[in-house]
């Protein structure tokens, strides 16, 4: 699968380093994580009652328009796409399918 596109070897070899130290880190790490998880899923919930639910179709007059929505689906799930992620969206779409 080729872009076309270099990739910074600098920032892939950052990328493995960050991937290498989350994997093999001081439990505080992760609780530090999770604790952030945790105190933004209680927020979220107290302020769901009280804020409308957003809708950015109907906010930008494309909720009707499934045409446009086709597109940008078909955008998202291409790997050779201009998003420059690859397959990580079919990806999650299969698991989250899956179960």
């Amino acid at each position: 699968m080729k872009t076309g596109l270099k990739i910074d070897s600098g920032f892939v070899q950052l990328f493995r380093q960050f991937e290498t130290l989350t994997a093999n880190s001081d439990p505080k790490f992760k609780n530090l994580f999770d604790s952030y998880e945790a105190a933004f899923k209680n927020s979220r919930s107290k302020r769901v009652g009280s804020t409308p639910h957003l809708d950015v179709l109907t906010l930008f007059g494309l909720a009707e328009d499934e045409l446009r929505h086709s597109r940008v689906l078909s955008w998202f799930l291409r790997p050779d796409a201009e998003h420059e992620q690859g397959a990580i969206f079919t990806q999650a779409l299969l698991r989250l399918v899956a179960g």
